[in-house]
C-alpha cells in the first residue's frame, strides 16, 4: 500500500533535485560541527537512516548517498521522498531547519531528469 507524502505535510518544504545524485546538500540553517542522522522516507514508508553525518562550520550538511540505500533509488519515477533530520536516533527527534527563511521539520524532495545537477536544497 503506497501512502500519500503531501497528506498532513503542510509542514515540510518542498524542494525539486536532480535525479542520481551522488551527494546532497542541505543548508537548513542547522548548529555547526554536531552530528545529524537523516532519515529518508519513499512514497511505499520504505524508511532509511544514514550514518552520523557532522554539520560544517556554518551548519550545512553534506550527504553522501550511503551504499545501504538501494541503488539508483532516488530517480524521477520514484515519487516524491520526505527526508527528516534528528540528532538522535532513539528517541528519534526531528530538528527544526530554516529554508527558504522559514522553519520546517521536514523536506519533500521530487528528482528530475535534467543536466543541472542540481543537489543542493536551501
Amino acid at each position: 500500500m503506497s501512502v500519500d507524502l503531501l497528506e498532513n505535510c503542510d509542514d515540510c518544504f518542498q524542494a525539486c533535485l536532480s535525479e542520481l545524485p551522488e551527494n546532497i546538500v542541505i543548508k537548513g540553517g542547522l548548529t555547526a560541527t554536531t552530528n545529524y542522522y537523516i532519515k529518508v522516507i519513499d512514497k511505499f514508508n520504505n524508511k532509511f537512516t544514514t550514518p552520523a553525518i557532522a554539520s560544517d562550520g556554518s551548519g550545512t550538511l553534506h550527504i553522501a548517498i550511503p551504499d545501504t540505500f538501494p541503488a539508483q533509488w532516488l530517480n524521477r519515477n520514484a515519487g516524491k521522498f520526505k527526508v527528516k533530520v534528528s540528532k538522535t536516533l532513539e528517541p528519534w527527534t526531528p530538528e527544526s531547519m530554516t529554508l527558504g527563511g522559514s522553519p520546517f521539520s521536514c523536506i519533500l524532495v521530487e528528482f528530475v531528469n535534467d543536466d543541472t545537477s542540481i543537489n543542493t536544497i536551501q
